[in-house]
């Protein structure tokens, strides 16, 4: 009967009251700034969580994906700052030393050398000359300054990283309201569990009750051996039913402790009670799309791919750079450089680089990014079309599961009202054993369908938030 919601129910968790061997001075300090206590439980240290808020923002804490998104965020301001230093200026030194064991040759043309002498004169060599010019050793070291004076892909290189960044925040958003919803679930489902368990567990001791009546009676001679069997197999259902529920709410109170962070050893203890009231404020019928995390995503999608598009297409456009370099050279054939001769030299250089034809690269580059563009705008006007589906059927829905809720409160009421007058008939003697099990059947069905209903209304209350895009900041953590 729960199944289907305790997978996904929604609820307000509560914050954590941490009592130790602090003073209590300290500890009410620490409980208003944090909601966070702990104490001590049959030797065990005990949780014992009474706010969602102060308990949401510890499992936004501790959680992994929140974490990594974080990190996400920290990745992409540092890529910003990569982009951002390509508009400055580049310095950098370069040393270099060269020991030629054996001395470059130049060789001189002999015609050349004619024609320098004037002719086929006396003493003018008719073949080439080969001659060794440089010294044994050369070192030299140089100071280089660049600075990019145009580059038009700069600028909307940088306008991607802003982007990026942006949207690196919008996930981290959405990442904490899909790790509130899953917190949510765990702590309603667990309380809903202990709810069911208890009455089952009412129901159970009034079975034990009654076999023990019935027993006497039996012996007696007043009962029948049939009315004894169906009483044990209704406690052995009932029995069976509670063990797995309880089993189910451990299984709850783990998935609790692990996105609040908390060792699987430790005792959690929710002091919280379930209840009929609205858990968040009422709202306004109408929203903005825009409030949506997914569509933020989408939104700084749609800017990546624009600029990166005009990123794209600058690089057609020449890049203009202004280089300056000093140099400062030692030449020598004996290794002398800190007693030595050094011959200085610098010069500055304005540089104009203008693609021509990269093999229509670039072409197939703009283009893809294009068909990108195009795949964001589609899922942009789908998602406009989901959003209002989404908000319609939760608004729905939690309309429904209100009516619903009030009209199983009632049906409840009815339950336990002749529950108790069919309870008081049998001990009368005006009852049969059967009408007293009927009313018990039909008391456990209406307890059953109460829980289903202000589950489903909780649910629905979260589903609303989240599809408005304020469940963050309805609750306050954002």
């Amino acid at each position: 009967m729960f199944g289907l919601f305790f997978g996904k129910a929604k609820d307000r968790l509560v914050g954590i009251e941490l009592r130790g061997t602090m003073s209590k001075r300290i500890l009410l300090m620490l409980a208003l700034a944090s909601g966070i206590f702990v104490a001590k439980s049959n030797g065990r240290e005990a949780v014992e969580i009474q706010a969602f808020s102060a308990a949401a923002r510890l499992a936004l804490k501790s959680n992994a994906d929140v974490a990594n998104g974080s990190l996400d965020i920290a990745e992409s301001q540092e890529r910003f700052r990569e982009v951002l230093s390509d508009g400055l200026p580049q310095i950098k030194a370069s040393g270099k030393a060269n020991d030629y064991v054996v001395i470059p040759t130049t060789v001189y043309p002999a015609s050349a050398l004619s024609g320098l002498l004037g002719g086929a004169a006396s003493g003018i060599p008719t073949k080439n000359i080969a001659i060794q010019i440089g010294t044994t050793y050369n070192v030299d070291g140089a100071l280089i300054v660049r600075q990019t004076l145009f580059d038009a892909s700069f600028f909307a290189g940088l306008r991607v990283a802003k982007s990026s960044t942006q949207m690196s925040k919008q996930i981290l958003r959405k990442t904490k309201e899909d790790v509130i919803i899953q917190l949510a679930s765990a702590y309603y489902g667990f309380m809903l569990s202990q709810k069911q368990a208890g009455f089952l567990q009412k129901q159970l001791d009034s079975y034990k009750s009654l076999l023990r009546v019935v027993e006497i009676q039996l012996q007696a001679g007043v009962a029948k051996k049939s009315d004894l069997d169906r009483l044990m197999v209704n406690k052995t259902n009932i029995e069976t039913e509670l063990e797995n529920i309880k089993n189910l709410a451990e299984e709850q109170i783990s998935n609790l402790k692990l996105l609040i962070g908390l060792d699987n050893e430790k005792q959690v203890v929710i002091l919280d009670s379930l209840s009929e009231a609205p858990i968040f404020p009422e709202e306004n019928e109408f929203y903005d799309i825009r409030n949506r995390a997914d569509w933020q995503i989408l939104q700084n999608q749609e800017e990546v791919e624009h600029f990166q598009i005009r990123q794209e297409q600058a690089g057609y456009a020449p890049v203009l750079a202004l280089t300056a370099q000093a140099n400062k050279d030692f030449y020598d054939n004996q290794f002398k450089p800190f007693t030595g001769d050094w011959y200085n030299s610098s010069f500055v250089a304005l540089s104009l680089d203008f693609p021509i034809f990269d093999g229509l690269k670039k072409r197939s580059q703009i283009a893809q990014s294009r068909i990108e563009f195009d795949k964001i705008r589609n899922r942009k006007t789908l998602l406009l079309s989901a959003a209002s589906l989404e908000i319609q059927d939760a608004q729905n829905k939690l309309n429904y599961s209100g009516i619903r809720l009030q009209s199983q409160k009632t049906n409840q009421e009815l339950a336990m009202e002749v529950y108790r007058e069919t309870t008081v008939q049998y001990n009368g003697g005006t009852a049969s054993l059967s009408d007293l099990l009927n009313a018990e059947a039909s008391l456990l069905e209406s307890q059953r369908q109460y829980l289903q209903a202000l589950a489903d209304k909780i649910l629905a209350e979260f589903a609303i938030q989240k599809a408005k895009g304020v469940l963050l900041q309805d609750l306050k953590i954002d």
